[in-house]
């Protein structure tokens, strides 16, 4: 296994954290990147400040370990959170910045785990593939459809993405498939958000 993971989206950043978190649990050296420059969450969800971050990095030439952050969680475990909502998430991502970036990281990291957003939503997550060395698709009970998975897993192939493997998550609250009504209302969130990011930027 190579040391740049990436994982697509689930619904609330928590696969990824639980992927990087046992890593590190294992004794690896572990950063979490917050790749989602559209509709971030897992800096939130780790209480931790969302900028600057990675945006911030990716406009500018400065020292990555400027916007490092540690884990609550577990002190092996670093995070780079999302930074300021860009205008131009895609070429942020696919920009010889980013794969300098990837690079320096991986130089001094074990593993970096990458949050990235939806393939069939945006093409955030293709942009940033070629710096990526695999990719494990999180799949929702109740969110994810066959159909929505083929989609994904084609427009992989396309650009020669090395899939790892999937991640299945379901939470049920009180007998009822929570993942299926929040599912949908998020995603329709992301859609709407994405038409144009810049405009959430401003919110």
């Amino acid at each position: 296994l190579e040391n740049t993971v990436a994982q697509i989206k689930t619904i609330d950043g928590v696969a990824e954290i639980t992927a990087a978190y046992a890593l590190a649990e294992a004794g690896k050296s572990v950063l979490l990147l917050e790749a989602d420059l559209r509709r971030p969450t897992i800096g939130s969800k780790l209480g931790l400040r969302k900028t600057p971050g990675l945006s911030n990095l990716l406009v500018s030439r400065s020292d990555y370990k400027e916007v490092l952050q540690q884990c609550p969680l577990c002190p092996a475990m670093h995070v780079i959170t999302s930074g300021d909502i860009p205008p131009n998430p895609s070429e942020l991502l696919s920009s010889n910045r980013m794969e300098n970036l990837i690079k320096e990281l991986k130089a001094d990291y074990d593993y970096i785990v990458v949050d990235l957003p939806p393939i069939t939503v945006v093409s955030d997550a293709l942009a940033a593939s070629k710096f990526i060395d695999g990719m494990i698709m999180v799949v929702r009970g109740g969110v994810s459809d066959q159909k929505m998975l083929a989609e994904s897993l084609r427009q992989l192939e396309m650009v020669d993405v090395r899939v790892l493997g999937f991640a299945y998550r379901e939470i049920n609250v009180g007998g009822k498939n929570y993942g299926h009504r929040y599912g949908k209302k998020y995603y329709s969130a992301y859609v709407k958000d994405y038409a144009n990011p810049s405009e959430r930027a401003q919110r």
